[in-house]
């Protein structure tokens, strides 16, 4: 049912600093720029290789029941599409109520591209909050045209660019019950459920469409159910962390020394400053060979 991670929402006060900041982080520019023909609130859009990332405007959006707050807001699932619209509804409604997930609603929406884009229209289906542990979790479907179709900005220098999404982090004081979130209702797959005694959490990952959605809790407190889950923050994946660390700094970012990773082989640093909100780790995989 679902195919991979559409993308990634991401509230910011200033969306023309934010865009240019993180065009900067990414190296490259923004994708494409909307505004919603009803609310006028606008949005800038980035293309990794493998998610989209939103960095939205403030704004009166009553009925998404989006966080007021800045920083990461939303995750957004694409669901694979089957058969005519009214009947796909009928379909996906029968298949989330078999998975204990119900709509807190559905809609089409249309948003107008700026500087002679064209629109793009896709079908928006909001989780109620209650099934999701308080994640803001849309689905995606039936998107024309599709973000990933469009012209990309060609990076100036491929090995100081972000390549794509390297995992999300979801923080939750009832990690079985998060567990079950992602297996069992959103039908993810299950890659590794582990505790480590001397870090004192346990991770559980969920990979889906080349993308790991990585659930952290700490070992030993008593689990929290009434406690909804938080997003924790993105980690990028980059070619060369040193090449791209240098390059952030040389542009006025606050960036920290590159060190081991927890995964043997990797290697990372943390932007400080300015992701807008949003903890965020640089991280380069293990050399294949």
């Amino acid at each position: 049912m679902i195919g991979c991670v559409h993308s990634l929402l991401v509230h910011v006060p200033d969306l023309d600093a934010a865009a240019a900041d993180y065009a900067q982080l990414f190296g490259r520019s923004a994708l494409r720029f909307e505004s919603d023909p009803d609310s006028g609130r606008r949005s800038g859009f980035f293309r990794l290789a493998n998610v989209s990332l939103e960095l939205r405007e403030p704004g009166a959006d009553a009925r998404s029941g989006e966080p007021a707050g800045m920083g990461q807001a939303g995750l957004r699932l694409a669901l694979e599409s089957q058969g005519e619209a009214l009947d796909e509804e009928r379909r996906i409604r029968a298949a989330l109520a078999a998975r204990s997930l119900r709509f807190a609603w559905m809609e089409r929406e249309i948003a107008m591209g700026e500087k002679g884009s064209a629109p793009r229209g896709y079908e928006r289906i909001r989780l109620a909050p209650e099934d999701t542990r308080g994640l803001p979790i849309e689905l995606i479907h039936r998107e024309s045209p599709p973000l990933e179709e469009a012209a990309q900005p060609r990076p100036d220098h491929a090995d100081e660019t972000v390549v794509g999404l390297d995992h999300l982090v979801v923080l939750s004081p009832a990690p079985d019950d998060s567990l079950r979130l992602f297996r069992d209702a959103l039908g993810l797959r299950l890659a590794l459920d582990r505790s480590f005694e001397q870090r004192g959490v346990r991770l559980i990952f969920f990979r889906v469409g080349g993308t790991t959605i990585e659930i952290g809790s700490r070992l030993g407190p008593p689990p929290q159910p009434e406690r909804g889950d938080a997003f924790g923050g993105l980690a990028w994946r980059v070619p060369n962390v040193d090449a791209i660390r240098a390059r952030l700094l040389g542009s006025g970012f606050d960036v920290s020394e590159v060190r081991a990773g927890h995964k043997p082989g990797t290697r990372v640093c943390t932007v400080r400053r300015p992701t807008h909100g949003v903890p965020t780790l640089l991280i380069q995989p293990a050399d294949p060979n």
